[in-house]
């Protein structure tokens, strides 16, 4: 397995990495979040496993909010 992250704060040139063609031999697996997910179309992919998490922010009063990973 040729395992590769891709998020929004990934460097630009790291994030490219996803569409290099993985080691000979090799399966490429992109561990994603749901915005990278979404955006974009990576050619050769065969399956999408989706672990159902998202990032929400919840305003708890007027001057705070919590930001809450959870399954939705």
């Amino acid at each position: 397995m040729h395992i590769v992250p891709l998020y929004s704060l990934l460097p630009t040139e790291k994030q490219m990495k996803v569409f290099e063609p993985p080691p000979a031999g090799t399966r490429l697996v992109v561990v994603a979040t749901n915005v990278a997910e979404t955006s974009l179309t990576i050619p050769g992919i065969r399956y999408v496993i989706d672990c159902g998490r998202a990032k929400e922010v919840w305003n708890v009063c007027a001057s705070n909010s919590i930001v809450v990973s959870r399954a939705l």
